[in-house]
Formats: C-alpha cells, structure tokens, sequence
C-alpha cells in the first residue's frame, strides 16, 4: 500500500505531537514549505536570536535577491516581528512533549535548551522532515533527518549507513559525522553531526574541480578498474532494470545498458557516488570541500556520474534549444575527460547515469506512488532515448 505524506502536517507529528500533553515546556521553531517561512514560534529572546542565526546559516545559495530576503527574515525573526504575524496560520503545540524526537535529541546531548528548527524543501518524491539543533545562541550542534514514510525511512537509513562508510577517508572532503539512530513510532530518525554553513558571501561559488570530483570518487573503499561487464556494478544495473514494475522503462534500461557497455573497449573506473553532487548540497570553505545529503550514495559506480549529475542539474538549455539534457553533451564530455576518461567511453557513461537516474526514480514510484515519481520518470526516460540514439550512431 503506497504511504502519502503531507510533509508539514508530518514534520509537526514527527517532532513535536508524539506523545500526550504535559511533557516538558521547551521553545521551538518550525520551518516548512519550499524555501518558506509558514510558522516559526521560539518565545524567548535566546530562541529568537537562534531561529534568526539559522535563517542566514541554513543554506549557501549566494545570489542577491536572496542574502537581501535573508537578512530581512532574520531581523523580523530576531525582533519577534515574523513569529507574531506567522503564529496564528500553525496548528502545532504550545510545548514539546515527552517521546518526540527532539526529546530524544536533547537527550543523547544531555541537556534541556536546545532549540529545533525544522524544515521541508521543495515537493519530491523524496521530501522528508529535516530538524536543525542549535544552541539558545544560534550555534548548530546536528542535524536531524525524519523517515515517515517507505521511501523515506530507507532512504535515512541509506544516508546513515553512507556517511559512517565515507567519512574520515579523505582531508579535502568533509562528510556530516553519523551520531545516533532511533525508531520513534513510525518515525526512522537519523542525527547527524553539522558542516559549515553559508558565512554570508555573496560570491557565487565556482564549480567542483577534477580533483575534488575524484577525491569523492575515492572515499570509503576507493577507486577500482574493471570492464563493464565483469563489474558488480553491471550485475547490480541489469537485475534493477529486470525487476522494474513498469516493463517498458525496464526493458528500455537494460537494451541501453548493453548498448552502452558494449562500446567501453577500456577498464572502467569505478568508486563512490555521492548521487546528488549539486551546489545545494556543497560548500567549498578554507581548500575543504564540505558534502551533505548522501542518501542516494552508493559505491562501485562509474567515476563521473557525479560531474554529469552537476552539470545537468545547473545548466540552462541554451537559446533555441528544446532539450536541456542533450544541449549538456559537449560539457559532459569535457568534464568526463578531465577526469582521465577517454572520449569514446564518454557518450557511454552519460547514457548509463541516465540509466541510474531513470531507475532511481522508477524504484521511488513503488514506494511512493508512481503518479508522484511520473514526470521524472518520463523526463529521464526521453533523455535516455534520444542519447541511445546517438550511441546507436557510434
């Protein structure tokens, strides 16, 4: 049966509606919507001052309009202006109640002032409750994520498991140390240790160099060769594709995969995948890139899925075009040879992380509905098919 979730109503349940009334008095913030404040309710002036710290410091876009709305929140957060004018629209609790999870935050740090920041992005398939943990005086202490749902709880579970495999492995990567884990209700709850956060800049920061790209590639078990077909990786790719529910994008998945295979004449470099390598989930501070969000990690794939994976997801189609994948091919094919990767085999890998997004998402529909993971499907689906043109060309 697949679980619907509607992700405010889920993160208020998560965090702060868990047990019955006459917990503990504690102050709380609440963050929810896509880059929207809709409520947010710390009382003191020590929870005012922390709700403001974590407006500026929650994220590292960079652009103009931004830092100026930023700052803006941060003042009205900090004076009490927003939460009076926002606190009549939340339906939440006046107190934190005992068997929650931020009871079980404060808990595992042994102390009763923490302040809990919660947040949910933009509408995806894999939206979740996140809980930022801070200081009355704005310090971030962790980071909670929340599963609530199938997909969800699996994908916390990934993250935990991904972050204790890659972590500590590398001097110019940091990655979020994995604290502590719970099952609370139906709730899969995860906490993490924090990374630095948007110091306020308003340089735009510049794309992941080669090196940081294979320094990634290179954490936990490190970078392997192989040829395709002899590879993990190949055995992993075709039986996901025979296991598709919907036959169509399996059988299209695993005629690409042999198309593409098939012209790699070389070893395959293959080592960890962070899975969504965007500037969103980056920060580039003193030589040390910082990494978070690694619940679609996994290891033994391609070197360079990663590159494609940032390079599709910040360009912009240039004029005229009407596909913004296929307008990206030159610029996947510089990246990828940067990264030692010969020119005949590039085509090959940008079909094949297209295969593994299409079969990410088709995966994301069992557990969440496959209305929900439609458009992405189909968006990946049409690239995939008109790259495998082009490698049927070859």
């Amino acid at each position: 049966m697949v679980e619907a979730l509607e992700p405010v109503k889920a993160l208020r349940d998560a965090v702060w509606a868990r047990s019955p009334q006459g917990g503990p008095t504690r102050e709380y913030a609440l963050l929810a919507g896509p880059n929207l404040v809709q409520a947010m309710i710390p009382t003191s002036k020590e929870t005012r001052r922390a709700a403001a710290t974590s407006l500026l410091r929650r994220t590292n876009r960079t652009s103009r309009v931004e830092v100026v709305g930023r700052v803006a929140l941060a003042t009205a957060a900090r004076s009490g202006v927003l939460q009076r004018a926002l606190s009549k629209r939340a339906d939440l609790p006046a107190t934190l109640p005992q068997g929650s999870v931020a009871e079980w935050v404060c808990e595992f740090f042994g102390r009763d002032d923490l302040v809990f920041i919660g947040g949910i992005g933009h509408p995806r398939t894999n939206a979740k409750p996140v809980v930022q943990v801070l200081t009355p005086e704005g310090a971030v202490v962790a980071w909670a994520k929340l599963g609530t749902n199938r997909l969800t709880r699996r994908l916390v579970d990934a993250e935990f498991a991904s972050v204790g495999r890659v972590g500590g492995t590398s001097s110019g990567i940091a990655v979020p140390s994995p604290l502590a884990r719970a099952e609370l209700d139906d709730v899969t709850a995860i906490l993490l240790g924090p990374l630095p956060g948007w110091t306020g800049s308003i340089r735009r920061p510049g794309a992941p160099s080669a090196s940081e790209a294979m320094a990634v590639a290179a954490l936990g078990d490190g970078v392997s060769h192989c040829m395709v077909f002899e590879s993990d990786y190949a055995t992993n790719v075709l039986a996901r594709a025979a296991a598709c529910s919907d036959a169509v994008i399996g059988r299209l998945a695993t005629e690409a995969f042999k198309r593409s295979a098939d012209q790699i004449e070389e070893p395959l470099s293959l080592g960890t995948f962070h899975g969504d390598f965007v500037p969103w989930n980056m920060l580039q501070t003193a030589g040390r890139l910082n990494l978070w969000d690694w619940e679609r990690s996994r290891s033994s794939v391609p070197v360079g899925f990663d590159s494609i994976h940032y390079i599709a997801q910040t360009r912009r189609p240039s004029r005229g075009s009407s596909d913004k994948f296929l307008d990206g091919l030159p610029h996947f094919d510089v990246a990828l040879r940067d990264l030692g990767i010969t020119r005949p085999a590039c085509l090959s890998l940008v079909c094949m992380y297209l295969i593994e997004m299409l079969l990410r998402y088709s995966a994301d529909g069992d557990f969440v509905g496959s209305q929900q993971a439609a458009p992405a499907v189909a968006a990946y689906a049409k690239s995939l098919e008109q790259v495998l043109v082009e490698v049927r060309r070859r």
